[in-house]
């Protein structure tokens, strides 16, 4: 019998993800590569195993990775003796409209009311993916490198219960673990590192029971198991916590013309009388209010991998000029030989990388970004192209292309993870002076107008003005200019 600790910790927890959400079961479906985890209900859902394996990895960085301590709440196995873990983690379960967890097995009218609320039944399929590519140095997809992930849209909640075991009443481990919960480099799932996963506390309630006392023990016991139910809870906000080796800042940018990042849906179609051929990027997002939620179709996306793809080309570039590795010392006639992420040790270090035998993760944080737009915020070009011999247009040329027209433009965050770096540049022999400037250099150039984002920068769209925010990334870059904007 395990042995039983006086004090019992227990928090009920929401979480929001801030940015859409990839938490997939590894097998594919009949028609995509992949498909969402879900619950009994299938409805989408948190596996406690996902939120305990980064709960555990972020108390160890702020721990400095101290095993003992990391063991003494997380439990350990190992040839030598084994303990349970104090720390316990339901799974996440999903909110209806109402603002409330689908506790349960969902049978008869509760089925049908399920199956009728009007968010809930925008979940209960996999229609939401991204579609991925990897481009080459040469401008084309990458072998292997075109893929989709099933995404759960933005804004969804999420009800999740901690629960933790001590002989202290007031023991700082668990504001500790409640405050990792909190931090910025909590994200679930996959793809985090390129927009994906980051998730938000919206609201917090717990208790300590003495469990020798007898008040607090029939408190216990009639504390519902329905997540939702939090009487005799009481609220409570997570510390602050500074995880060591993480630096972050925001990228404010501003349109210099039209841009785009290719979508394939047009939620004004409605209004026009023929939709565009070329299409901005839509993604549905969930927002609360009076707490009630509701699925926004028209929301544009600003892709964090689309960003973060464009930085990892124009860094390989300022990498190797700044190591003096020029194309005609990689490239073979016919180029095809030379790969960025299998290559360039400095591209690897920062933007990690995976071949047939092992992988690393990537060090830079980039968080997609969604913007509300109106029909007018859009400007229709229409598009030819001229047969030179009759001088008319092309056969199956002539088309038409939406581009985003407005000013305004969501700012950026981003995080670097130096602890990771710096363990990076030594496993790759990349050199981590060398891989601050590169970065500096293209976050100059996306801010000063060098380097475009998105589709059509061979016709001058995709350009915009900028700066990085005032905070720790900047002061860790050595950058030469404060932007334009």
């Amino acid at each position: 019998m395990i042995p039983r600790k006086r004090y019992f910790f227990l928090a009920r927890v929401v979480l929001q993800n801030r940015t859409a959400l990839s938490l997939v079961t590894g097998h594919p479906d009949n028609a995509f590569d992949t498909s969402l985890v879900r619950d009994a209900n299938g409805l989408p859902a948190l596996p406690g195993t996902a939120i305990a394996g980064v709960l555990r990895s972020l108390y160890s960085r702020l721990k400095g990775h101290d095993a003992d301590a990391v063991n003494a709440v997380f439990g350990h196995a190992g040839p030598e003796g084994s303990e349970v873990s104090a720390l316990q983690t339901s799974w996440g379960l999903i909110h209806s409209a109402q603002d409330r967890p689908v506790f349960g097995l969902q049978l008869g009218a509760e089925l049908d009311a399920m199956r009728g609320d009007p968010l809930l039944s925008m979940l209960l399929e996999d229609r939401y993916q991204r579609e991925r590519v990897r481009i080459n140095h040469r401008g084309s997809a990458s072998d292997e490198g075109k893929f989709d992930r099933a995404v759960l849209p933005a804004g969804c909640r999420f009800s999740v219960e901690l629960t933790f075991e001590s002989d202290q009443a007031d023991d700082a481990v668990w504001s500790e673990v409640l405050g990792v919960l909190a931090h910025p480099m909590f994200r679930l799932g996959a793809n985090t590192h390129s927009g994906l996963g980051s998730v938000e506390v919206i609201r917090c309630l717990a208790r300590v029971f003495d469990l020798h006392s007898a008040d607090d023990a029939r408190a216990f016991r009639e504390l519902s198991p329905d997540l939702g139910e939090v009487e005799g809870l009481l609220a409570c906000e997570p510390p602050v916590l500074s995880v060591p080796g993480c630096v972050g800042g925001a990228l404010e940018l501003k349109p210099d013309d039209f841009y785009r990042f290719g979508g394939d849906q047009d939620p004004f179609e409605e209004a026009v009388e023929r939709p565009a051929d070329l299409l901005p990027r839509f993604e549905p997002t969930v927002s609360w209010q009076d707490g009630c939620g509701t699925l926004n179709p028209a929301r544009l996306l600003i892709p964090a991998s689309s960003i973060k793809g464009a930085l990892a080309h124009r860094f390989t570039w300022h990498y190797n000029a700044l190591s003096g590795v020029f194309a005609e010392d990689v490239l073979n006639d016919e180029g095809e030989e030379w790969d960025k992420n299998a290559d360039c040790p400095g591209t690897r270090a920062l933007f990690g990388h995976v071949d047939d035998r092992n992988g690393r993760a990537g060090c830079l944080f980039i968080d997609d970004a969604t913007q509300t737009i109106s029909r007018d915020d859009l400007q229709n070009l229409m598009h030819n192209a001229i047969d030179q011999f009759t001088g008319g247009v092309r056969r199956g040329m002539l088309f038409s292309e939406d581009m985003v027209a407005s000013q305004r433009f969501p700012r950026l965050s981003i995080l670097l993870d130096t602890e990771r770096l710096e363990q990076s540049c030594r496993a790759e022999e990349a050199d981590l002076a060398l891989v601050r400037q590169a970065l500096a250099a293209s976050l100059e150039d996306l801010c000063e107008g060098r380097l475009a984002l998105g589709a059509a920068a061979s016709r001058g769209h995709g350009y915009f003005s900028g700066r990085l925010s005032d905070g720790a990334l900047r002061r860790y870059l050595p950058l030469n200019t404060g932007g334009t904007l």
